[in-house]
């Protein structure tokens, strides 16, 4: 990484893309869009220069520190990318079960996740052995008690009960016309 000012209120910083991959740059630029213009341009194959230049220069004078919080910002973004990469399996194997387990008429229905995973097939063997065959989950529950009455309509919940309305109220809205009682 090579940082040169190139004009007043302007740096360029020049990038290997063997170091940073394209979208960790595009996730670094991104970040300065609101206060920076950004201009990135590929001198020759395998570099990429990114040219920082403030919006309003009178707020943004030390060239130094932008560079540096873009390299910082980089260098997350690339350490951003390679959990991705390696988290990535697991975050759509839960993201999957989330989503299977709010569908009520896929009892059993086996996410969409590859099989060959060891944490899949721990999760699987727990999930779906011979205990948990009906529509418990690991823990015991099952999705469809209501202990709350959470699920139940107004009307059913509340359908013995009376009215109770404020007699000053009553006398007030019968006489403009819009309430009657019976």
């Amino acid at each position: 990484m090579q940082q040169k000012e190139k004009k007043k209120n302007q740096i360029s910083i020049d990038l290997s893309l063997r170091v940073y991959p394209l979208d960790a740059v595009f996730g670094a630029c991104y970040r300065l869009i609101d206060r920076f213009f950004v201009y990135l341009d590929q001198p020759e194959k395998g570099k990429l220069s990114v040219t920082i230049t403030p919006k309003n220069p009178d707020e943004h004078s030390n060239l130094r520190e932008i560079a540096g919080g873009f390299s910082n910002d980089l260098l997350h973004q690339v350490l951003r990318l390679r959990i991705g990469k390696k988290t990535g399996a697991v975050r759509d194997m839960i993201v999957g079960r989330a989503l299977l387990s709010a569908d009520p008429s896929a009892e059993y229905a086996q996410p969409f996740v590859d099989k060959e995973s060891e944490m899949v097939k721990d999760l699987d063997s727990q999930a779906y052995d011979d205990k948990n065959t009906n529509k418990q989950d690991v823990f015991g529950h099952d999705y469809l008690d209501d202990p709350l009455g959470i699920a139940v309509p107004w009307e059913e919940k509340f359908a013995d009960t009376e009215t109770k309305v404020d007699p000053e109220q009553e006398s007030f809205l019968s006489e403009k016309g819009k309430f009657t009682h019976e």
